[in-house]
């Protein structure tokens, strides 16, 4: 029986980052009247991870060093008008938001 891998945690963000543009993509077409027949949204990152593991002890920042994401769209509708549907679901991603944007992160340990 082959052993199932569960996906990492930075695998689980950029899927929430490209659910998250799909969904406002998708939702946004409907808005302005554009019949979508294909949709699909791909999610890539470069991080470093050596120093989680031990590897490179260098202090430097982790996480991310850079995300892309390709829309593939299939719609009878003007590459203009599918360019403003993406940059609008970008615009308006709270994920991708909180990802191009400083965010607060307040950690607290609560023991029992």
């Amino acid at each position: 029986m082959a052993e199932e891998e569960e996906p990492h945690p930075s695998e689980m963000l950029l899927a929430a980052l490209g659910a998250c543009v799909t969904a406002s993509i998708q939702a946004n077409a409907v808005a302005r009247g554009i019949p979508l027949r294909k949709l699909e949204v791909h999610s890539r990152g470069e991080v470093d991870l050596s120093s989680l593991w031990g590897g490179d002890r260098r202090p430097h920042p982790l996480g991310f060093e850079s995300i892309s994401i390709e829309v593939h769209i299939e719609a009878d509708a003007p590459r203009d008008a599918l360019r403003r549907l993406v940059d609008h679901a970008v615009l308006w991603s709270p994920v991708a938001n909180t990802l191009h944007d400083p965010v607060h992160l307040d950690v607290a340990l609560v023991t029992e």
